[in-house]
């Protein structure tokens, strides 16, 4: 949706040679921010007179009062309409792990290594109905990630013609066989997201009186 939620807007097409106006933008004017309920656990702790450190923690975010396109009638001229879900949020769980030492500190050298690591587990509640995005690839959906693509299984790229390959079972032998049409195969929750499941980074900072050199590093993994 447009950030001018507020204000209903038309644009111009060309109708059989001829210039009219659809709606492009409906006014969204009983929108509410939405809500969150967070809860936070950790532990922290320090060594050699916190030359090393070590923390965790654990992080439970509920929202509630979602903002979300809900799919709306054809005939409004418009797919999906933004509004407010007052059962419908997103439940965000994870853990997160720092670890970070000094091993050289003295007056002309520093050394600092700084390690990150978190999970992220994310799922919708509270929706009256699943339902897929404007594009059909990604569902919305009770007990699923947000971005869990919903599309045909694809079984990699054909090394004698190039084609795209698809999965599709066979009722006969009830194996899972390629295909480079996709006739006969349909779209399908793959337990897949685009949101990565874990992700970190590593920090290395050298020091040498008034000079310094830093490197990060960073990953995630997880999602497709």
């Amino acid at each position: 949706p447009t950030s001018r939620y507020y204000m209903q807007l038309y644009k111009p097409v060309n109708y059989v040679d001829r210039p009219g106006a659809v709606l492009d933008t409906q006014i969204y004017d009983d929108l509410t921010w939405e809500k969150n309920a967070v809860f936070n656990v950790g532990f922290e702790a320090g060594f050699l007179k916190n030359r090393i450190k070590f923390g965790i923690e654990y992080f439970d975010r509920r929202s509630k009062d979602l903002l979300i396109d809900i799919p709306n009638s054809l005939t409004s001229g418009q797919r999906t309409k933004l509004q407010n879900s007052p059962s419908a949020g997103i439940k965000n769980q994870g853990i997160e792990i720092e670890l970070s030492g000094s091993p050289i500190s003295n007056a002309k050298w520093g050394l600092d290594l700084n390690f990150k690591f978190g999970t992220l587990k994310g799922e919708y509640y509270g929706l009256q109905t699943a339902f897929t995005d404007t594009k059909g690839r990604q569902i919305v959906q009770n007990g699923y990630s947000p971005h869990t693509w919903y599309i045909r299984p694809f079984a990699g790229i054909s090394e004698d013609t190039g084609q795209l390959q698809y999965w599709i079972l066979n009722e006969e032998t009830g194996q899972m066989e390629k295909k480079t049409s996709t006739s006969g195969t349909k779209t399908d929750i793959l337990n897949k997201t685009g949101v990565p499941k874990f992700n970190g980074s590593f920090n290395i900072n050298l020091s040498y009186k008034d000079l310094s050199l830093t490197a990060l590093f960073n990953f995630a993994g997880g999602h497709y």
